[in-house]
């Protein structure tokens, strides 16, 4: 009877407990009281009292009177503070896996982690990572709109100039070819009206700053996403600490409070912030995003209740899957592709500029302008878009993904079980993922003072950097991380 109190007792505070079906006495009867709590069916009630009161089952385990009455209590009366992962029924029977059943143990155990849950918590929880999902839909559209506008000034600018250099030539060349007094309004009104318009052009581009605003907001998207990671994993200030109360979402909260307070006090907010109303959950659910932020949460799930998503924290498995086998297979896709559009666009220069040549041998020297623009134009885009440092950076960022991959593959599943090492996994991974981000868009900013992000306290493990940082420093702190093994 003791034994059955003691389990009873685990149970209701979350000790991990190993029950041995098939067994006499408390074996039997806490297993007949996890299948209870476990199954669905109506019948269950009938079936538990079956199996505790009839004499049959009572001789064939040896039950005592009282104990049959106190499993019926605690079957009725299950405690609201239970973990499914700390009790752990062993069926000697079916368990032919070794493998298997170490892992499962090594769950239980690790089980020791976790926080007592919150009553009332999972509503809370919902609540306000809809918001956190509002927010990030909200920032994925303002990046996506400032990111348009400047690649389409830009363009438009490129465009212009070659058309004006071009137009040009070719007044000189009619000219040449037709006498000095040759007549032509129409080139001669587009010589004027484009240099107008270029001009036009360029005055919005350094008015609107599309740049330093898309850059704005796609670093403060990266943070953001960055958190929600973090904050799903349990790692760092949001770990699963021991007792009640909601100190890990109070901490979520600051850190969003925190990162609209960087917007509002930034240089964006001369713009707009007003975003169409299909972002919010309860409105739309399927919000058709850019591909960079595809599908990043597949985890979640729209519950029937407007205007809340059910959050679902992620093990250490769920987390490599989800983020880091994804990022590393996007890495894997786009790397080649850049890697030869840089070359063509090389490639393209080089014969152009070896075609001046040509122009000089065939007396066409007056095209010799508009080719030099055509070469311009391709290292424009070169240039504009940061292509030699864009494909850098996610070469590095691929080798120390990889680097990661390798020393979580390397750790045992009792190590893999480890908070400190699942939080060595999460805040490795996120810091070079932001890093790889924020260097790329570190000259965009106005002001260096535009993302003024705090950063995360120490953890109670000696772990890696938690936060990302727009400095290569903190690129070389979390490789180190991620290349040594955990101590």
């Amino acid at each position: 009877m003791a034994l059955l109190e003691s389990a009873l007792v685990a149970i209701e505070q979350g000790t991990p407990l190993f029950i041995f079906n098939h067994t006499v006495r408390t074996g039997y009867l806490l297993a007949r009281l996890m299948k209870f709590q476990h199954e669905t069916d109506p019948s269950r009630h009938d079936e538990l009292k079956r199996a505790l009161f009839e004499d049959d089952k009572r001789k064939l385990y040896d039950l005592a009177d009282d104990m049959p009455s106190k499993v019926l209590q605690a079957a009725y009366n299950f405690p609201i503070t239970y973990n499914p992962n700390s009790v752990f029924v062993i069926d000697p029977l079916r368990e032919r896996n070794p493998d298997k059943l170490l892992d499962k143990i090594s769950n239980v155990i690790s089980s020791v982690y976790d926080s007592v849950p919150e009553l009332g918590g999972t509503m809370a929880e919902n609540r306000m990572f809809s918001q956190a999902i509002v927010m990030e839909r909200q920032l994925a559209v303002l990046m996506r709109n400032e990111v348009f506008t400047a690649n389409l000034l830009k363009a438009i600018m490129i465009i212009l100039t070659f058309v004006t250099t071009a137009i040009a030539c070719l007044i000189e060349q009619i000219r040449n070819e037709a006498g000095e007094d040759k007549s032509l309004p129409l080139l001669s009104i587009l010589t004027i009206v484009l240099p107008i318009l270029l001009g036009i052009c360029a005055t919005c581009f350094a008015s609107f700053s599309p740049v330093s605003r898309s850059a704005m907001f796609t670093l403060v998207h990266a943070r953001l996403t960055q958190e929600m990671y973090k904050y799903r994993c349990r790692v760092g200030d949001y770990r699963a600490r021991s007792g009640l109360g909601p100190a890990h979402r109070v901490a979520f909260s600051n850190r969003l409070k925190a990162m609209w307070d960087d917007i509002m006090n930034s240089e964006v907010m001369k713009g707009s912030l007003d975003i169409d109303s299909k972002i919010h959950p309860e409105s739309s659910v399927h919000l058709k995003q850019d591909n960079d932020n595809k599908n990043m949460f597949p985890a979640l799930r729209k519950k029937p209740k407007p205007g809340l998503f059910e959050l679902h924290p992620l093990t250490s498995e769920q987390y490599i899957k989800e983020r880091l086998e994804t990022m590393l297979e996007k890495f894997r896709k786009e790397i080649p592709s850049l890697s030869r559009y840089i070359r063509v666009l090389q490639v393209g220069a080089i014969i152009a500029s070896s075609a001046g040549a040509l122009l000089a041998v065939y007396d066409f020297q007056l095209w010799m302008p508009t080719l030099l623009s055509f070469v311009t134009v391709l290292e424009s885009i070169t240039e504009y878009n940061k292509l030699p440092l864009k494909l850098r950076t996610m070469n590095i960022t691929y080798s120390k993904l990889k680097q990661v991959m390798f020393w979580w593959s390397g750790l045992t599943l009792i190590q893999q079980r480890m908070p400190q090492n699942k939080f060595r996994l999460v805040s490795t991974v996120e810091a070079l993922l932001y890093d790889q981000i924020s260097i790329l868009l570190e000259g965009d900013l106005e002001s260096k003072d535009d993302v003024g992000f705090d950063e995360e306290g120490e953890d109670a493990e000696k772990t890696p950097p938690t936060s990302g940082s727009s400095s290569s420093n903190k690129t070389q702190s979390a490789t180190k991380s991620a290349s040594a093994p955990p101590k």
